[in-house]
């Protein structure tokens, strides 16, 4: 499946979870100030039908505009926020950072893109890249500028927790400004990524485990 496709599944899924969540709240609030659906609707300004299909998550393009009037009928505060999850879509110099680690790879490593993290359900965080060897794997993390290597220590940290990739590969683009941020970094996320960029890229490029994770400029 491509990563389009990945996406637009991921959407569907979530935006069902939301219709159901917000639906059953809407028709359990009601159920509790003895409202009939009748009232509901003609309070909201929309139809009866539309009210009951809201409760029962079947309106897959509801407008959001509906969905908070009947909220205010049922004395709701609908909120809407938005937080980090998963991976987000990657542009051009991001797409061109990996393309460069992917030539230099010896033939006989798989390389795979937008590779999930792990299995569990509801987990959508995936590497930018995998390589596979025999008996070994590396998650890459690509990063054409790094902002805030906190975040980023963090980040990683979780995501070679909770994987089954066998290393971390932080692939960075070599510019001035990650070079500052990288010598200006914590232990933390030196402790995490020991392996330096040469060795590292050189064991890719013959085709060997590189044992360790480890960051690499390119």
């Amino acid at each position: 499946m491509g990563t389009v496709e990945r996406r637009r599944d991921r959407a569907r899924l979530l935006s069902a979870r939301i219709r159901t969540e917000v639906g059953r709240e809407y028709r359990q609030r009601r159920a509790s100030l003895d409202l009939s659906l009748e009232a509901v609707a003609r309070s909201a300004g929309i139809s009866e039908s539309q009210a009951s299909r809201i409760e029962r998550a079947l309106l897959p393009h509801v407008a959001l505009e509906d969905l908070v009037g009947v909220a205010v009928v049922l004395g709701l505060d609908l909120s809407v926020r938005a937080f980090p999850k998963g991976s987000p879509l990657r542009d051009a110099p991001h797409l061109a950072l990996l393309s460069r680690l992917h030539v230099q790879l010896h033939p006989s490593l798989s390389w795979a893109t937008e590779v999930p993290v792990a299995s569990a359900p509801g987990d959508w965080r995936a590497w930018d890249a995998v390589i596979r060897g025999e008996r070994w794997s590396v998650g890459v993390e690509a990063e054409t500028r790094i902002r805030d290597s906190q975040e980023l220590e963090r980040r990683l940290t979780l995501k070679l927790r909770d994987g089954t990739a066998h290393h971390l590969l932080l692939l960075a683009a070599d510019t001035r400004w990650n070079q500052h941020v990288l010598r200006a970094t914590g232990l933390g996320l030196l402790e995490l990524l020991p392996t330096p960029g040469r060795p590292m890229l050189d064991a890719l490029r013959a085709g060997r485990d590189p044992g360790d994770s480890g960051i690499i400029l390119l």
